[in-house]
């Protein structure tokens, strides 16, 4: 593991016990489990939810380890959940995984949450007909098939729609894993796994809304993968096409890489059904359009979603970006007086400062990151270039000035 791998796992280690201090979970940092089995990175305490045994993985484990860790933090009562950067790990659909971008261990001490780009997905239903926005699942598309159809879809992060709905209205908060974390303790989130058709012993580990997964039991299965079941062999071994070299190369800066690793995902898994009509229990109810998770919204995101009707002048959204930007500081500034959460012991006062200060800087960045939405809308121009004009003017208005 590079120096730079290390204070990135530490960072995420910071990010995911502070995210679930924040919002009044018990977080613990490498705290042995209670029948001593395992060590996770970051131990979350469930309140109504699951108990999360968090592991940042920032490199490619075996999936003999990840399986093994994975079934120690089941043993121990925990729902093991892998977060990591890259989709081709062996960690990816062999336990519940959170795929994040490519950052850096600064961005993530500096972030107030981090978009999830991979491990949630949302399930999207709707009625088949010619007038429908998504596409027949049975490729009848001019005439649609008259039957409903439900996908597992990834939400979306860049176009405001959060379900991956290509039609109207949509979530204008997209999932993060903060949100994620939050809601699998509290119970609004939960695990799932979909076994393939092939091998039932692989399938597709996801982490959904409770009310989706109760939507999709209405039709499916729902069992949960028997952690001590024979567990099926790793990929075969890949050759990078180099001639072993016998000579020593110690002391030299020498590295060959083997040939590169393949994305991985579920094979031969069902995340389409299509049905003749809704569940009994639903069947009153009318076919929804796009769809929002209940209770994936941060703290004060209701207060963000109902300001979305609120015009705003971009003079009032400046002022906006200009007040988060002095609440982020003021984290920054607690933060560098009190030394890193995993290395220094904070008293309660100075944790509860420093959550007053950071739930104070979360909820501004959300207020800003909505209005910026909506005003774009409004006018509209493209989201992104209205975000840059807004940042450049509360950051550098003297540049605004000078053109």
């Amino acid at each position: 593991m590079t120096p730079a791998e290390s204070d990135r796992h530490k960072a995420m280690k910071d990010f995911l016990a502070r995210t679930a201090q924040a919002a009044g979970l018990e977080a613990h940092v490498e705290k042995t489990t209670r029948i001593r089995t395992s060590r996770p990175d970051v131990t979350i305490i469930g309140s109504g939810g699951v108990s999360l045994g968090c592991e940042a993985q920032y490199y490619n484990a075996s999936a003999g380890t990840v399986l093994r860790r994975s079934k120690a933090h089941t043993d121990a009562g925990l729902a093991a959940n892998w977060i990591t950067h890259d989709d081709r790990f062996h960690l990816i659909d062999r336990s519940n995984w959170m795929l994040t971008r490519q950052v850096t261990w600064r961005e993530i001490s500096n972030a107030a949450d981090l978009a999830l780009v991979g491990g949630f997905r949302a399930l999207v239903e709707w009625r088949c007909t010619a007038s429908a926005e998504r596409p027949c699942l049975d490729s009848r598309v001019k005439t649609g098939c008259g039957k409903v159809h439900l996908q597992w879809d990834t939400p979306r992060r860049l176009d405001d729609e959060g379900t991956g709905w290509t039609g109207h209205q949509g979530n204008t908060k997209g999932i993060t894993v903060g949100q994620t974390l939050i809601g699998a303790a509290t119970g609004s989130v939960t695990p799932l796994f979909i076994p393939s058709r092939k091998d039932r012993r692989a399938g597709a580990y996801m982490w959904v809304s409770a009310d989706d997964r109760t939507r999709w039991s209405d039709h499916r299965s729902t069992e949960t993968p028997d952690a001590h079941e024979d567990q099926i062999p790793g990929e075969e071994i890949s050759f990078s096409g180099n001639d072993a070299d016998t000579t020593c190369k110690f002391g030299e800066d020498t590295w060959f890489p083997g040939a590169p690793l393949e994305r991985r995902g579920a094979q031969g898994v069902e995340l389409t059904i299509t049905v003749d009509d809704p569940a009994p229990a639903r069947a009153a109810a009318s076919i929804p359009g796009p769809r929002t998770s209940p209770g994936m919204n941060p703290p004060g995101a209701e207060r963000t979603l109902g300001s979305l009707h609120v015009a705003h002048t971009f003079e009032e959204l400046v002022q906006m970006q200009h007040a988060a930007d002095e609440a982020h500081t003021a984290v920054e500034q607690l933060q560098d007086q009190y030394g890193p959460p995993t290395q220094t012991n904070w008293t309660v006062e100075q944790q509860a400062s420093w959550d007053t200060a950071w739930r104070t800087w979360r909820d501004l960045a959300d207020d800003v990151q909505a209005a910026v939405t909506e005003h774009a809308k409004e006018q509209g121009t493209p989201r992104h270039q209205v975000e840059a004009n807004v940042k450049t003017a509360a950051r550098h208005p003297e540049l605004v000035a000078g053109g």
